[in-house]
């Protein structure tokens, strides 16, 4: 019979091996990818520590399939990785399941500690949306037909048939804005 730490080492070292193997560029595909992400988030000590004092019990979140199918190229991932607040360490952002519904979350990362951000609530038992990282100097066009270039890795959610609306970080917090 096996034990529940033997399963959970198990799973670990599997989630491990696939988020080591998609750093150094081997090809994995789109499940892969998704499964790698979801494991990754809030996996160091301090960033899990820091999602478990915001929300007492939490999962990354499952999106909706019929949201899942707007996805232009296959599977979106439940989890994001990328320098949001530009201060050179990696921060994630997930929508994550808690009793009260799913919200959208960004862990920002700092040397010796994480400070989780609850961006907004995105669906009741599953994310309404998905997840889409725009990279650092990418040319986007506000809800004011404005155009510009993102000043940091932004996380974005798509919803079939709405627009995009991004999380820009400000210097001290996210502002929700329409693209």
């Amino acid at each position: 019979m096996i034990r529940l730490q033997d399963m959970r080492a198990t799973l670990l070292t599997v989630a491990g091996v696939a988020v080591g193997l998609a750093m150094i560029g081997w090809p994995l595909n789109a499940r892969q990818k998704d499964v790698a992400a979801a494991a990754s988030f809030a996996t160091s000590k301090i960033a899990r520590k820091a999602v478990d004092g915001k929300f007492k019990k939490w999962e990354v979140a499952a999106v909706d399939p019929k949201v899942a199918s707007c996805a232009k190229d296959g599977p979106p991932p439940r989890a994001i990785e990328g320098d949001f607040n530009s201060d050179g360490t990696l921060d994630a952002a997930a929508a994550i399941k808690v009793a009260d519904g799913v919200h959208l979350v960004a862990v920002l990362n700092r040397l010796e500690d994480a400070f989780v951000i609850d961006l907004d609530t995105v669906g009741q038992a599953t994310a309404d949306g998905f997840l889409v990282l725009r990279k650092r100097g990418d040319k986007y066009t506000d809800s004011t037909g404005l155009q510009d270039f993102l000043p940091a890795d932004t996380i974005t959610f798509v919803r079939c048939g709405q627009p995009t609306v991004a999380y820009l970080w400000s210097g001290t917090s996210f502002r929700k804005s329409t693209m």
